[in-house]
């Protein structure tokens, strides 16, 4: 076996590969490394492609790899630079009175335990109050928000107790799902870096991630446009979006059943149907602006 790259003259990135030869006798299997040097030419969240030929006596095989520079956490709803515009907005006028309405919301907010002979976790509230609890703590800096967020993770990533024993987070059906994880995504990368969470909590919680966009895989294969799978969609497109993801990423953007088939082919002449509803309308309107 050789291994070749396929080179186009443009790239920033050059992949090692290690060896580039190997005599393999029939029925064996070897590993082979691939390396790469990160370039400072490469944006925080750009990427590249690359091409790597394997060659035998009798023919080849093409794979195709996908390498892109590490994202400054946050940066799925915010970065810095934005949280910092917004935090010194918040002191006065209509702005404060929001703020302090839903402070108070998430103030009187628990942390619910995994319910009990049920079929799924959480109440889906709970979602939307993790990204409340979420925000707050990336605005305040307050502990108590960051240490409500990651409860309520750690109780999700539960080996035993969690989504991968029952792979149902919310009370409600699966378009709910994709709201959910879509606040978890957001949750999550807003306190990414927070030393409660360990090595083991992030590898948890990408399992966690992974599992659920398969799930949404599967249902987005059958190839229907509403308002329901759309919203399935984004929160699944978020989840790889928080993982850094470009190939799952693209899957839910461009693949079957992706939100660029839902803008194609779910807006007619006459806009859109989405059970003539209003509210699934600016539901659907706002995650397309997403």
């Amino acid at each position: 076996l050789t291994f070749s790259t396929k080179n186009r003259g443009w790239e920033t990135l050059k992949p090692e590969i290690l060896p580039n030869h190997l005599l393999i006798p029939a029925g064996e299997c070897h590993k082979i490394l691939i390396k790469y040097k990160m370039s400072e030419n490469i944006a925080y969240g750009g990427y590249e492609e690359c091409e790597i030929r394997a060659s035998w006596q009798k023919g080849s095989r093409l794979i195709k790899l996908v390498t892109g520079k590490k994202m400054m956490h946050p940066f799925l709803l915010v970065d810095k630079i934005e949280l910092d515009n917004v935090r010194n907005k918040i002191w006065e006028g209509w702005r404060n009175k929001t703020f302090l309405y839903w402070k108070k919301i998430i103030d009187e907010w628990q942390v619910p335990d995994i319910a009990v002979n049920k079929d799924y976790l959480f109440i889906s509230k709970n979602a939307n109050m993790m990204r409340g609890s979420a925000i707050l703590y990336a605005l305040t800096g307050k502990e108590e928000y960051a240490e409500k967020v990651i409860d309520l993770l750690k109780k999700t990533i539960d080996p035993q107790k969690g989504y991968l024993h029952l792979p149902k987070f919310t009370s409600q059906e699966l378009v709910h799902e994709g709201g959910c994880f879509a606040n978890i995504a957001l949750s999550y990368d807003l306190v990414f870096n927070h030393p409660l969470l360990s090595e083991k909590d992030h590898s948890m919680i990408r399992t966690v991630l992974e599992k659920f966009m398969q799930l949404i895989d599967v249902s987005l294969k059958k190839g229907e446009i509403s308002n329901w799978t759309l919203y399935e969609a984004t929160g699944a497109l978020y989840c790889a979006a928080v993982l850094e993801d470009r190939v799952k990423m693209d899957r839910f953007l461009n693949g079957i059943g992706g939100i660029k088939e839902h803008l194609s082919k779910g807006i007619l002449s006459d806009g859109w149907w989405y059970e003539a509803s209003v509210g699934y309308n600016l539901l659907c309107a706002s995650l397309f602006s997403e």
